[in-house]
């Protein structure tokens, strides 16, 4: 759709867990953007969707396109990464990995208020611009929803910025999804309490 800046082929390219230029992800990300042809306002149609329709939760990373097929509907950070970077760079968005420290102003003292964490940057206009797709509607109940060029954390640290989900993060977040995992359960029950 986008023909892509030269010298950033690299961030189009499909992963392990970025299935770029599958059909079923090119096809969702075209029906998603419709007739939009303004390279910002299609990003931030892709944004939303996986905002607010991915809900955060401490599970396994599965990939962009298991993510789109299952009914679960909710994801670490790094899922909802793989499918936003998916969808961008199916359509020829540049988009890479970024790892950061951030603060958060969660509502409740049950999740750490400094935590790493994966975002996403696309490149739009000649610039890099960061973007968080993890926090949506589904979420707002622990933490008010990131918008496309304003996340909700109050500090951020950027640690590490890659073209690809590296395979000893993708074992260190299932290994913690291993240690803690009654952590999905704590956050199910704080949605439902309030």
């Amino acid at each position: 759709m986008f023909p892509i800046p030269k010298g950033y082929e690299k961030y189009c390219k499909r992963s392990i867990f970025c299935e770029v230029g599958d059909k079923e992800i090119v096809d969702f990300a075209l029906q998603l953007i419709g007739k939009e042809k303004e390279p910002k306002k299609v990003v931030n149609h892709l944004f939303l969707w996986v905002r607010d329709n991915i809900g955060w939760d401490l599970n396994h990373i599965i990939g962009a396109k298991n993510l789109l097929r299952t009914k679960r509907r909710t994801a670490v950070c790094l899922d909802h990464v793989n499918l936003f970077n998916a969808l961008c760079r199916s359509i020829g968005i540049p988009a890479r990995y970024v790892f950061i420290m951030a603060e958060f102003d969660f509502k409740t003292n049950k999740i750490p208020k400094k935590i790493g964490h994966v975002v996403s940057e696309v490149f739009l206009e000649g610039e890099w611009l960061i973007v968080d797709p993890t926090f949506g509607k589904m979420d707002s109940k622990i933490l008010k929803l990131h918008k496309l060029e304003e996340p909700s954390w109050n500090k951020m640290r950027v640690l590490w910025r890659v073209k690809n989900l590296p395979l000893p993060i993708y074992f260190l977040t299932n290994l913690l999804v291993y240690t803690y995992p009654n952590f999905h359960d704590m956050v199910k029950n704080y949605y439902r309490r309030k």
